[in-house]
């Protein structure tokens, strides 16, 4: 499916200029509509860097959903935004709102950054990163459910086709679309 089948999928024949959605199931709906499309797609994260996204999960934690890019990015969304900045489709965008997740207030983690890179041994049970790399905790072999999350504590990520000229601007993996207000980051792609 390409982008422009992406697009059909979500809205039919007519694309509006902007949508907004803000259910969580919702919101795992139409990530999914865009991971799941043959469209090679691309996360970029609220500070800086992305990663390729192939789909969206319901997270464990209460209220949250899971990013899977590469990695597993935890996120309390707030809304799904869609914009259409032209009519060559090459320029629309998806951005994920979130609201604010608590730190998970495991000694040294944060260190002032938005987000915590975890081992998680079972649901909602973190311990710091290094136990993966050690793929022990507490003197015990880590169980084969272990795995590495990213919970992100705040900050909004956006989604464009990879064969966008987004993809090729140096700009895109400083987190423009986190610095810059809506109005001010749809100028600057038109442009």
């Amino acid at each position: 499916m390409d982008w422009k089948k992406v697009h059909r999928a979500i809205f039919g024949e007519i694309i509006p200029r902007h949508c907004l959605w803000d259910k969580k199931e919702d919101i795992l709906e139409i990530l999914n509509l865009i991971g799941g499309s043959n469209c090679s797609t691309h996360l970029y994260f609220p500070d800086a860097g992305g990663n390729d996204f192939s789909e969206a999960k319901e997270a464990s934690e209460k209220d949250c959903i899971e990013l899977v890019a590469s990695n597993t990015y935890i996120i309390k969304p707030k809304a799904l935004v869609f914009d259409s900045i032209h009519d060559d489709l090459s320029l629309n965008y998806f951005k994920i709102e979130t609201n604010p997740l608590p730190p998970s207030n495991i000694l040294g983690i944060n260190k002032g950054r938005n987000y915590e890179e975890l081992t998680e041994i079972s649901p909602n049970n973190y311990v710091q990163r290094y136990h993966w790399d050690l793929q022990e905790y507490d003197g015990e072999k880590l169980p084969e459910t272990a795995r590495v999350v990213i919970r992100f504590l705040k900050g909004s990520f956006v989604i464009f086709m990879k064969s966008s000229p987004y993809y090729d601007m140096q700009s895109a993996y400083i987190g423009l679309h986190e610095k810059l207000d809506s109005e001010t980051f749809k100028k600057m792609l038109k442009r």
